[in-house]
C-alpha cells in the first residue's frame, strides 16, 4: 500500500508480504494494522485511519475521527483505511477495482480476467528485462535466486505422493513463473553477448548463463500429472 512521504523523491509502497511465500508475513500478521479493512471505492465508507511513515520507514496507524463523522460516548464504528492509488491492481485482482465496477471486469477468480492481467504484466517485466544492464541483472538473479528460487525448489522437492496441498499449489504457481522469467533472461543473455561492446567472457556473463539454466521447471511435467484438472488449467495460465 502506499505512504504519503516519499522517499529518494519518488512514491513510496510498503510491502507486507514475505519473499519467499508472497503471503503477508509473520511481523506484519502479529500486528493490529493488517486487519483494518479498506475502503476501495464504496462511497458509502469512510476512511478513519491514515497511515504514516517515520522513524526509518516504521509505519504507523493513525485513527482520524474528523468532526464530519464525529462520535458520541459510547458509539463504536468500524476502522476503515484508504491504501492509496498504487493498490489499484491489487484490487482490480481481487474484484472491487474502479474498472471491475465500471466495465463489470471480474476478479482474478474469473480465468478471462486473470489472463488479461498476467499477460499486461508479463509485458511490463518483458519490457524491464530488456534495459537490464549486466551488473543490474547480476544482482537481480541473485536476490530472486536467494529469496524466492531456492526456497521453492527446496519445498516442491519435499512433495510427496498425493494431491499437493494449497501451500505448495503458490509454490508451483510461482516456480512455472520463474520458469518464463528465466527464459526471458536467457534471452537478454545473448543480448549481451552479441553486443561488441560486451565482454561475453566476462566472469559476470559465465555465472549469469549459469545461474539463470537452473530456472528451467524440468520437474513440472512428472508434478504436472498429479494435479487436478482444475489445478492443471490454472497453472498452464500462468
Amino acid at each position: 500500500y502506499e505512504v504519503p512521504e516519499p522517499m529518494l523523491n519518488r512514491r513510496q509502497i510498503v510491502d507486507i508480504t514475505d519473499d519467499n511465500t508472497g503471503k503477508v508475513h509473520s511481523v506484519a500478521r502479529g500486528h493490529t494494522p493488517i486487519y483494518v479493512n479498506e475502503v476501495g471505492h464504496n462511497p458509502k465508507m469512510h476512511s478513519n485511519v491514515l497511515i504514516r511513515d517515520k522513524n526509518d520507514h516504521s509505519v504507523y496507524y493513525y485513527v482520524c475521527i474528523d468532526k464530519e463523522h464525529a462520535m458520541k460516548k459510547g458509539d463504536t464504528v468500524e476502522l476503515l483505511v484508504d491504501y492509496g492509488d498504487h493498490y489499484e491492481q491489487v484490487r482490480e485482482r481481487k474484484g472491487y477495482g474502479q474498472v471491475n465496477m465500471s466495465e463489470q471486469l471480474g476478479g482474478d477468480e474469473e480465468d478471462g480476467a486473470r489472463l488479461q492481467r498476467n499477460f499486461q504484466e508479463r509485458e511490463e517485466v518483458e519490457k524491464d528485462i530488456s534495459s537490464l544492464k549486466i551488473w543490474e541483472m547480476f544482482h537481480l538473479v541473485e536476490f530472486l535466486m536467494e529469496k524466492i528460487l531456492n526456497p521453492i525448489d527446496k519445498s516442491i522437492g519435499s512433495l510427496s505422493t498425493g494431491q499437493p496441498d494449497l501451500h505448495r499449489r503458490g509454490d508451483l504457481i510461482a516456480r512455472r513463473r520463474l520458469d518464463w522469467v528465466g527464459e526471458k533472461l536467457a534471452g537478454r543473455i545473448l543480448d549481451y553477448v552479441a553486443d561488441p561492446l560486451v565482454d561475453s567472457s566476462s566472469e559476470f556473463i559465465s555465472s549469469l548463463k549459469v545461474s539463470v539454466r537452473k530456472w528451467r521447471f524440468v520437474s513440472m511435467p512428472k508434478l504436472f500429472n498429479r494435479l487436478n484438472p482444475e489445478f492443471r488449467k490454472v497453472l498452464l495460465g500462468e
